[in-house]
């Protein structure tokens, strides 16, 4: 024998008639079965015909199959040469998942050479390649020529889809990538698109330097768009996303995103820039105008453990203007509705333990009234808890340090240069349950505070620095008292269960209301809060005075899976005074009533309705409706929102209805709409978003096309009909004609959710 190859080889004859070879060479382990064999010894080879099967087992323990109608085994060049026939078919399943079929082939042992002809290579989800002929060298670049490729499911005498045709398909494996020459886009075997040359990164790739989705889309304001995103890796912990974005009537914009994952957590670090090339004409008088042509936008955030009990995170942004984010975002990220122009910044360290934490932190906020904008440096807050047997037993410490460079006057109110608050909180609360099924929650708060206020002498026209300090003390003690009772009926059980809530408390000196309200801004009386101890929030403000809460909770489930939830409540003051007032829902030592429905007809339907009934306004003081429809064919989802003017401070009402509807009209056909409209035509436009579309989408492809319309105005913002165009294809590329997004969510059909 005059190769250096040390190989042991047998061979086995079954019973059945199959015979086997097994060879062991080299790291390898090669199994053969067929109906016949023959050896050839000068030339080192095996042949065998008639329903052969061959496993080899690599040396990492990974396993080739190869099926086929005849093969020869060359142990010296360590090759396979294999055929197939319409009996036994030749396919090769690889150990990277893949299956290869042809006629004809020769490959090696460990499939790193390999040449097909004709073929077709399946792998991943549906992906295929099919042509002429296909060679691999080297397990590094494979070269198909006159070939297919396309991501949807393929079926026999049957057009995928879409496929791409080339002259000459490369996938190199070590660069991960797929190119082509030559190529023909084809939807349903139609020719619609040619390129000289393409390339996509390999369908197995999660993250490849190069280019990514084009942004495509068109503005009244801002002309023609092209973004092209150029996406670099530097290692498996960071890459960098450059976008150079060319606007036809305003000029050039430059995007970049930097990311680094940290060995517990992210940091990021995004921006834009760019010089407006038109004056801008402001909508209003009142509008802080530009102050230069040149208009950025810098943000920063990072949330990273330093260890099991220690974090920090911060979220640092700035802008050059408040509207620029809202003006120069891509369309699919700008929101139609401008409600806050606010760009807050924070930073905070944390401390967590089993039983107590602490964190400092810090926030700022860019908005068009800086020298009024608060700057909270620093914010420090501690809790230690114990639960045992005789309840939860908290204290909580907070410091706030408040600056602002001027006096804020808002609704009325004029807010201090300078506020520091030092406050500590100590809590116990338990329950208990009788033997009768009463459910008692007893808690005791006892709350001591410092305020050191740089504040003015009272008038909101002419105010002048006064330094003051104040201190509280404000002790409150609460009952919680429900019975659920239970009634069960044939079919169906109902469940009825008064509440009750006690609080004592005492009443606060009138000087107390002159401590600056920074914290306590969610104080409207709803379903919820009616049974909070503190129904203002915060810290700065204290819903003092003692209060009798009554209410009572109704459900009725049915054994079809229907259910009906009803709850009515009303506060009662025991004192004399009013602490929310009229517009928070609060007068005559008596509360609103409060009301909330929840009807679950079935699984697909539901309803949900909430009140807020004041006898002083003699109407609601707010109202929401809610439904939900959701079937395999149609979707609906309604909000109504009433808000009173009174509430809102305002010399007129807010009625807002918001609708979405999704219909599918087959199994890849899909029509949605939605719309956020102004009920009460004399607040502005009665349209203040609409969008519709129509949507396709199967296994391998996606399109959407629409329009919608804002209403939003803003500095340089106007409103704006906008065409949407979507186009999706799998493992290839995306491509986005648009010109917005879908509606946002409204802050008032959140309970919807």
């Amino acid at each position: 024998m005059k190769s250096n190859l040390t190989c042991l080889y047998f061979l086995l004859i079954t019973s059945a008639g199959v015979m086997s070879f097994n060879s062991k060479c080299e790291g390898y382990e090669i199994k053969i079965q067929s109906q016949n064999f023959s050896l050839n010894n000068s030339e080192h080879s095996i042949s065998a015909q008639g329903n052969v099967k061959s496993v080899i087992t690599t040396s990492n323990k990974k396993m080739i199959k190869i099926y086929c109608d005849k093969l020869e085994h060359n142990m010296k060049s360590r090759t396979f040469s294999l055929k197939g026939s319409p009996l036994y078919p030749l396919s090769i399943f690889t150990d990277k998942d893949e299956v290869l079929q042809s006629q004809e082939a020769q490959v090696s042992w460990d499939l790193k050479d390999i040449q097909l002809e004709p073929f077709e290579i399946k792998f991943g989800d549906n992906y295929t390649f099919n042509g002429k002929s296909a060679i691999r060298k080297n397990a590094q670049v494979s070269i198909m020529k006159d070939s297919h490729y396309t991501a949807c499911k393929t079926c026999h005498n049957q057009a995928p889809f879409w496929s791409i045709k080339a002259e000459e398909i490369q996938r190199d494996e070590e660069e991960e990538t797929i190119s082509y020459k030559n190529i023909f886009l084809k939807i349903k075997s139609v020719p619609v698109l040619y390129l000289p040359y393409f390339s996509h990164p390999d369908p197995r790739v999660k993250r490849k330097s190069g280019f990514i989705r084009p942004i495509l889309s068109k503005s009244n304001d801002l002309g023609y768009v092209l973004g092209t995103p150029i996406f670099y890796i530097f290692d498996s912990t960071q890459d960098m996303t450059i976008t150079p974005v060319f606007m036809s009537a305003q000029g050039a914009l430059l995007k970049s995103e930097y990311r680094k994952m940290l060995k517990e957590g992210l940091f990021s670090v995004d921006g834009s820039i760019t010089r407006t090339q038109k004056s801008v004409q402001q909508i209003s008088e009142d509008e802080t105008p530009l102050k230069s042509l040149e208009r950025w936008y810098i943000h920063s955030n990072a949330d990273f453990a330093i260890n099991n009990e220690q974090s920090i995170a911060f979220d640092l942004a700035r802008a050059s203007d408040t509207t620029f984010l809202a003006r120069y975002a891509t369309p699919l990220e700008r929101p139609l509705l401008i409600t806050n122009r606010t760009i807050p910044s924070y930073a905070r360290w944390n401390y967590d333990a089993k039983s107590y934490y602490v964190f400092i932190d810090a926030h700022s906020f860019q908005t068009d009234q800086p020298d009024t904008a608060p700057l909270i440096l620093p914010r420090l807050e501690s809790e230690y808890f114990n639960h045992n047997e005789l309840g939860l037993f908290r204290i909580q410490a907070n410091y706030t340090h408040i600056q602002r460079h001027q006096f804020l006057t808002y609704a009325n109110a004029l807010y201090p240069k300078k506020n520091q608050r030092f406050l500590v909180n100590t809590e116990w609360e338990n329950i208990f349950i009788s033997s009768a099924g009463f459910v008692f929650e007893p808690k005791l708060v006892v709350s001591q505070s410092f305020y050191f206020i740089k504040t003015s002498n009272g008038s909101i026209n002419h105010p002048e620095s006064i330094q003051k300090t104040f201190s509280r003390f404000f002790p409150q003690g609460s009952l919680k008292t429900s019975l659920p009772l239970q009634s069960r009926f044939e079919n169906s059980s109902y469940i009825f269960a008064p509440i009750s809530l006690l609080i004592v408390a005492p009443e606060l000196s009138p000087q107390f209301k002159k401590i600056p309200n920074e914290d306590s801004q969610f104080s409207d009386l709803d379903d919820i809060s009616i049974l909070a101890t503190n129904r203002l929030g915060g810290y700065d403000q204290i819903d003092q005075g003692s209060k009798l809460v009554l209410g009572f909770d109704n459900t009725l489930d049915f054994d079809s899976g229907r259910k009906f939830e009803f709850f009515i409540g009303r506060s009662f003051r025991l004192d004399r005074q009013d602490v929310l007032g009229v517009t928070k829902g609060e007068a005559d030592r008596k509360s609103d009533y409060l009301l909330r429905f929840l009807i679950s007809y079935n699984e697909h339907l539901s309803f949900r309705s909430r009140y807020a009934y004041s006898p002083t306004l003699k109407g609601f003081r707010y109202m929401e409706h809610g439904m939900i429809f959701d079937q395999e064919k149609i979707a609906l989802e309604c909000a109504h929102i009433h808000l009173n003017k009174i509430m809102l401070n305002s010399p007129k009402n807010l009625a807002q209805l918001h609708t979405n509807i999704k219909f599918k009209i087959t199994s890849e056909w899909m029509l949605l709409g939605g719309q956020l409209r102004n009920l009460n035509k004399s607040n502005g436009s009665p349209t203040l978003a609409t969008y519709g579309a129509a949507r396709y989408e199967n296994e391998c492809f996606s399109m959407e096309l629409g329009i919608s319309r804002s209403a939003q105005k803003a500095r340089d913002l106007r409103p704006d009909t906008s065409f949407i165009l979507s186009l999706n294809f799998k493992s290839i590329s995306n491509f986005n004609f648009s010109q917005s997004s879908a509606l946002p969510n409204h802050p008032f059909v959140n309970f919807l959710k």
